[in-house]
């Protein structure tokens, strides 16, 4: 029996926006997320103390959806474990250069024909600056807007 536990965690989601500006600003006002760099259309962002480089790309497209799911794999042997598992059933696609901060990715389908990728090697996030934590047990200070911050973003009215 192949040893349990080949994906370490769900790493980023890759949302496809018809309103990348609003949804830039929503993912950073709103949610406390901090943007990470660019590439093309998309954007990098980062939640709070994610220990890889990011956690969400955003993603300019003509309609709204979820672009690629990444999976960190545990380990090489495990990562090379899933990759044959997932080309015994034919739906593999193959390898790809990994966004920025992540080695290749070997992409593929879910039998509902979305897209997804699953990757060992990463970049562990170096924050700069104001965004260097005081404790070394963090990923990065926290940014202390959103939703994480107690303050509301809406008002709201009671009847």
């Amino acid at each position: 029996m192949p040893p349990l536990h080949d994906i370490a965690h769900l790493a980023h989601v890759e949302l496809l926006t018809d309103k990348p500006e609003e949804s830039l600003d929503f993912f950073v006002r709103y949610l406390g997320m901090t943007e990470n760099g660019s590439d093309g259309d998309s954007v990098f962002l980062r939640a709070w103390d994610d220990y890889e480089n990011t956690t969400i790309k955003l993603t300019a497209a003509a309609q709204p959806g979820v672009g690629r799911t990444n999976f960190r794999a545990s380990t090489p042997e495990a990562l090379q474990r899933r990759v044959a598992a997932i080309e015994a059933t034919g739906l593999g696609k193959g390898w790809q250069d990994g966004d920025p901060g992540y080695g290749p990715v070997y992409v593929f389908t879910d039998p509902d024909g979305h897209e997804m990728g699953v990757y060992y090697e990463t970049e562990w996030y170096r924050p700069e600056g104001a965004l260097k934590p005081a404790l070394k047990n963090q990923a990065q200070a926290y940014p202390g807007r959103g939703s994480a911050s107690g303050g509301s973003t809406t008002s709201t009215t009671s009847a």
